[in-house]
């Protein structure tokens, strides 16, 4: 392969990556079979330039390949890749996204790709919710869907062993009477069983009970889906602060950060006594915030939305399995 690399691949200054993304998933799809893992790794460290080149047109694209159950992960190398356009390829085919300031990182990021695929256990995840007469959907959290009238529908492309994946849905509850139980939602959950080879299918049911002393209250909250929540808001603050370092006001948006790590660390210290591993986990992403504000002191333009880029991407599409239910 190193030979024929040599032989056949010069650097001519283009980078068409449409139409080499196109052939990679006209390559995969010769072999698409339910029981293998299906993977794209994209590298990049240029913009694209010749042919399709926006994120709309990649994006499509990259729709295209989850809809057959092919996930792309995407390498930027370097500092002048399209980091909006990696990132999105990444997202709606629900690959991973990495950064890659240092080629000498490439080795680990390879061996963490190839364990991910090794360990693969379920592919093409359908997530739907039916959420019951009355109750409103508002917003997801840290993932895309669809959201029609009162049905959200989830996808996922792959599941792999000793992971747990969730999503987050945002709700306004029907109004009851103190004493009340009513019925939330039915989520069905159908995904291929790669272990077996067969299609599964689970259907659950969600309760909302009402009541008016503020104790069964506290007793009932979930705090690792409070957690997350709020790391997913910050997330979409973070956005925020962003669109303000690209607008070139950089005090504000590292203000901002920082105020998105104050909400973690207050949240966190609430729960350090009583929930140690969910104080962790909110620490853990208040850690990667105050890196990317006292990142916009010290790093480049380009090599710091890379960085912010990544983490963003980090917290919305890998979040880690803290939601047992």
């Amino acid at each position: 392969m190193i030979r024929l690399i040599n032989k056949h691949i010069v650097a001519g200054g283009g980078t068409a990556l449409f139409a080499g993304l196109s052939k990679g998933i006209n390559q995969v799809e010769k072999q698409l079979t339910k029981d293998k893992v299906n993977r794209i790794i994209l590298l990049s460290d240029g913009q694209a330039n010749i042919g399709p080149s926006s994120v709309g047109e990649l994006s499509e694209l990259a729709i295209i390949a989850a809809k057959k159950n092919i996930a792309i992960t995407t390498l930027g190398i370097g500092s002048d890749y399209n980091e909006q356009l990696m990132s999105s390829i990444a997202s709606y085919s629900d690959g991973n996204h990495v950064f890659i300031d240092d080629t000498a990182k490439l080795e680990n990021v390879f061996v963490r790709e190839f364990k991910d695929v090794m360990s693969a256990v379920a592919q093409d995840v359908i997530i739907t919710i039916h959420l019951k007469e009355g109750v409103k959907p508002v917003r997801l959290l840290g993932r895309d869907g669809v959201i029609k009238d009162n049905q959200v529908t989830v996808k996922m492309n792959q599941l792999y062993s000793n992971q747990e994946k969730y999503l987050l849905l945002e709700v306004i509850p029907e109004k009851g009477k103190v004493g009340q139980n009513k019925t939330l939602a039915q989520i069905d959950l159908q995904y291929n069983n790669l272990l077996e080879n067969k299609t599964e299918n689970e259907t659950q049911v969600v309760k909302i009970a009402y009541t008016d002393n503020q104790d069964v209250v506290n007793k009932a909250i979930v705090h690792e889906v409070v957690a997350e929540s709020e790391i997913q808001k910050v997330a979409l603050e973070n956005e925020k602060a962003l669109k303000l370092y690209n607008e070139g006001k950089l005090e504000e948006a590292r203000q901002l950060l920082q105020e998105n790590s104050k909400k973690l660390r207050d949240r966190a210290d609430m729960l350090s006594e009583h929930e140690p591993e969910v104080s962790s986990r909110l620490k853990e992403q208040m850690d990667k915030n105050n890196i990317m504000a006292d990142a916009i002191l010290t790093d480049d333009e380009n090599t710091y939305r890379k960085k912010v880029t990544e983490k963003q991407y980090e917290s919305k599409q890998n979040m880690k399995s803290v939601i047992k239910k």
